[in-house]
């Protein structure tokens, strides 16, 4: 533990949530970290990534899948013990597929489902909780879920949030200091970071609404922009 004063409070290791749909852009928006990388590659999305000189990939394979509840303690123990100092970001790709692996062991482990559903809560909270304090920048990835509702007035409203459990997606998305979500958007790959009222995203590092998926990192914003004499709201 440490003391330090409010001014000296280092802005440049955040930590970013990105959710969404195939082919958005989640797993290439890493390529885009300043500095090098180390990605972990839970859902063996990493082909999008080949040839980029900065990321080095940890994959995992079928054993370790099988085991992920070790195996994961395992890769965040060689992370910390070998790597802080080697890398200037750590990416993990991807978060929903991560609890869907744990809670799949854990469920072969407990007659009891709902003790495999508390046992995966708690894990992969602990998990976020130590990559959190690692304080250095840190992306992530998951999948998106769309949830319907009806209004009282018959009207029916959609809302747009990481594909995790309701307890575990509250505590993870409360540890990062950005959670977006990526659309395409005119053929651009674009990132909300502010909420619409539908989307359940939240930026605490800068005031951007938008940002392309190449300057996530950088600050620079995006606006929608005039195409074909038309303008157009972006697909949610």
């Amino acid at each position: 533990m440490k003391r330090i004063l409010a001014k000296d409070i280092d802005e440049t290791k955040a930590m970013y949530l990105v959710f969404g749909n195939p082919g958005t852009g989640k797993t290439t928006t890493a390529q885009y970290l300043p500095g090098k990388t180390l990605l972990v590659a839970i859902d063996g999305s990493d082909r999008v990534l080949k040839n980029q000189p900065d990321i080095d990939v940890v994959e995992l394979d079928k054993e370790d899948i099988a085991d992920i509840v070790n195996q994961f303690e395992i890769i965040l123990n060689t992370i910390e013990s070998e790597y802080l100092k080697t890398y200037n970001n750590i990416a993990f790709d991807n978060l929903s597929h991560l609890q869907d692996i744990v809670l799949s062991q854990l469920s072969l482990m407990n007659k009891d489902q709902r003790k495999a559903w508390g046992d995966m809560q708690n894990l992969i909270k602990k998990w976020i909780g130590r990559i959190r304090s690692w304080n250095m920048t840190i992306y992530a990835t998951a999948w998106e879920t769309a949830e319907t509702f009806e209004n009282a007035d018959g009207s029916s409203s959609t809302y747009y949030d990481v594909l995790m459990n309701a307890k575990v997606r509250a505590s993870v998305k409360g540890l990062f200091d950005v959670v977006g979500q990526t659309f395409i958007y005119q053929d651009e790959h674009i990132i909300r970071l502010t909420p619409n009222g539908q989307s359940q995203v939240k930026n605490q590092v800068d005031n951007r609404v938008y940002c392309l998926t190449k300057d996530l990192f950088n600050g620079k914003e995006w606006t929608p922009q005039l195409k074909n004499k038309e303008t157009k709201g972006d697909n949610n």
